[in-house]
């Protein structure tokens, strides 16, 4: 769950690139990095390991709305893609409010990318966190290799949570932001007391994306999502039912519209 940081009015998603070495993460990171204006995003840190690194940097999208003033604020990490790296891999895996799996299509990749998922699953599973309920994407990158396996095998072989994939080349950008922006519209928890989704409105092209409105009454955050309470003490912030037109369950996507109706309460249990 997205962490709520009320003195900067800023709510922080966590988001990792995890896969298996070489695989794409960091040339993820370093395109959107490269991209995206200084003003949007914080310094890109790299730790470097032997043979491996680990990149982390917050980034402020544009255009993706706030919440009655509070902005959205992703914070970007890779993994280390080695095994012999795997204490790193946990450290950095915790606290994820979101994942993106990037697999390497190429023919002779698949048992490594089965093995990282399988590792993915078991280091959740460490924090007691349940692999089927993480918000998840796919990334099958290096479509501009051959031999490469095709889109069915990958999800044969990955995909047994049927989770939204992105086919990408990296190292030239594309399926890049896609992957982003699709992780991004999961990543807020829809089972919260309070929290439901409305039917799917119409979309607005042949490839736009699915289309819903998001309502919060009365919801309630948890006290260990909630970061510096003025002397401990309970916080109630109204809201408001909020229609979000733009992908599911968005707080990160572009062009999200936000328009505040009656105020109800976020109250911390």
């Amino acid at each position: 769950m997205a962490t709520i940081k009320f003195t900067q009015r800023e709510l922080l998603c966590k988001i990792v690139y995890y896969g298996p070495g070489l695989g794409g993460k960091t040339t993820n990171l370093q395109y959107i990095f490269n991209k995206v204006p200084e003003k949007y995003r914080g310094n890109l840190t790299s730790v470097d390991t032997k043979g491996d690194r680990t990149l982390f940097f917050d980034l402020l999208p544009l255009d993706y709305g706030k919440f009655r003033g509070f902005s959205v604020r992703l914070q970007l990490y890779t993994v280390p893609g080695q095994v012999i790296y795997n204490a790193s891999r946990r450290i950095v895996l915790k606290g994820a409010d979101g994942v993106v799996f990037v697999a390497d299509s190429q023919v002779g990749r698949m048992d490594e990318n089965v093995s990282s998922i399988k590792n993915l699953r078991d280091n959740l599973h460490e924090y007691g966190i349940d692999w089927e309920k993480i918000p998840t994407v796919l990334q099958y990158n290096k479509r501009d290799l051959s031999p490469i396996c095709s889109i069915e095998e990958l999800n044969q072989a990955l995909n047994f949570r049927r989770l939204k994939c992105f086919e990408a080349t990296a190292v030239e950008g594309e399926g890049v932001f896609p992957t982003l922006k699709g992780i991004t519209a999961v990543v807020v928890p829809t089972n919260s007391e309070g929290f439901s989704t409305g039917p799917p409105l119409p979309k607005m092209g042949h490839r736009a994306s699915n289309t819903v409105m998001l309502r919060l009454d009365n919801v309630r955050v948890p006290k260990d999502h909630i970061i510096d309470l003025l002397h401990g003490a309970p916080f109630l912030h109204p809201i408001g039912n909020i229609q979000f037109l733009g992908a599911p369950l968005n707080i990160g996507v572009i062009s999200l519209s936000v328009y505040p109706a009656r105020p109800h309460p976020i109250r911390v249990t």
